[in-house]
């Protein structure tokens, strides 16, 4: 084994195992746009999630996959959550603001809400990563905050 043998081994072990890092992220599928047009504009979904992610970006898959799991676990119920291909249906995200993946998209009864966090300039949509909990109180407030009629979500992490 030469240097170049050497290093090649391991350039070729790092690509591995990020690939494989990426395959264990991606551990849930695509929605496409149309479920978010045909989830909200129905009258049987009031909470509608989507999550904004893209397949290149460890956080947004991360950020996904936190969110695949809230609903497969059933502990958000009263959404209904898609998860969308930012890269893919770019014209979309980008009619919600959405520049930048993760973002999240809160709607009630169709329209987007209004996600208020301290020291961040009101917006329709939470941006970044956070914890499955953070996720989960985002939800439940949205829900909370919306049924009163409001559609403004102060959200404090």
């Amino acid at each position: 084994g030469s240097v170049v043998d050497r290093l090649l081994d391991v350039v070729v072990a790092e690509t591995s195992r990020r690939a494989s890092r990426t395959n264990s992220l991606m551990s849930f599928s695509w929605d496409p746009y149309a479920s978010v047009t045909e989830a909200i504009s129905r009258s049987d979904v009031r909470l509608v999630a989507v999550v904004y992610a893209e397949e290149w970006n460890p956080a947004a898959l991360g950020t996904a996959k936190i969110f695949n799991d809230i609903r497969t676990s059933g502990q958000a119920q009263f959404a209904r959550i898609l998860i969308v291909n930012a890269e893919t249906d770019h014209a979309e995200a980008w009619n919600h603001g959405v520049l930048l993946a993760p973002a999240v998209v809160v709607f009630w009864d169709g329209t987007p809400l209004t996600i208020r966090r301290p020291d961040w300039d009101d917006d329709v949509k939470y941006s970044g990563t956070a914890s499955r909990e953070t996720f989960l109180e985002l939800l439940r407030s949205a829900r909370d905050v919306a049924a009163t009629g409001d559609t403004v979500v102060r959200f404090e992490l």
